[in-house]
């Protein structure tokens, strides 16, 4: 068996986590909405989340 490491990279996964398993989650677009306030604040010339 064949482990691929870069699975999360698939438009597909990222599709279905986000509709799914996140959409389960109370409240997680105001989490993910604070996050990205915070990682504004902190790095205000981030070019992705990564760099925050």
């Amino acid at each position: 068996m064949t482990i691929k490491d870069d699975i999360w990279k698939s438009t597909n996964v990222a599709k279905n986590y986000l509709q799914g398993i996140r959409g389960a989650i109370p409240l997680a677009n105001e989490q993910i909405q604070l996050i990205q306030r915070i990682c504004k604040k902190v790095v205000p010339h981030a070019k992705n989340f990564r760099d925050c």
